[in-house]
C-alpha cells in the first residue's frame, strides 16, 4: 500500500510553527512569540480572500485590537480579556519552548 513519506524535521517544525501561529493569531497570544515590543509593521491577510488585508504599525497594535474587539463586541468583559491574555501569554511561552523543535 502506498502512503506519503513521513515529514522531514524541517517540514515538521514548519507545520508546528504554522499551527502555533494560527492559534496565537486567533487567541491574541502574538506577543509571546514576537516579544513585547517587536519592531516593524504587520500585515494580516485573510486566508480565504488574499485581497482582504489589515495593516498594523506593530504586533502590539494588532494584539490590542484583538483584545478590544472582544470587549466592544460584547463577547467578554474587560477583566476576562485581561486575565485570559496574561494566561495565554504564559501558555504560549511554554508551547514555543517545548513544541517548536524538530522531531526525531
Amino acid at each position: 500500500m502506498g502512503g506519503s513519506a513521513p515529514p522531514t524535521a524541517a517540514e515538521d517544525v514548519r507545520r508546528k510553527r504554522q499551527q502555533l501561529l494560527s492559534f496565537l493569531l486567533r487567541h491574541g497570544r502574538i506577543e509571546a512569540v514576537f516579544g513585547p515590543k517587536p519592531a516593524g509593521p504587520v500585515t494580516i491577510t485573510d486566508v480565504t480572500d488574499p485581497k482582504l488585508q489589515r495593516r498594523f504599525a506593530d504586533v502590539q497594535q494588532l494584539a490590542d485590537e484583538i483584545r478590544n474587539v472582544r470587549v466592544w463586541g460584547g463577547i467578554h468583559f474587560r477583566n476576562s480579556v485581561d486575565v485570559g491574555y496574561d494566561m495565554g501569554r504564559k501558555i504560549a511561552v511554554v508551547l514555543v519552548e517545548n513544541t517548536l523543535k524538530p522531531s526525531n
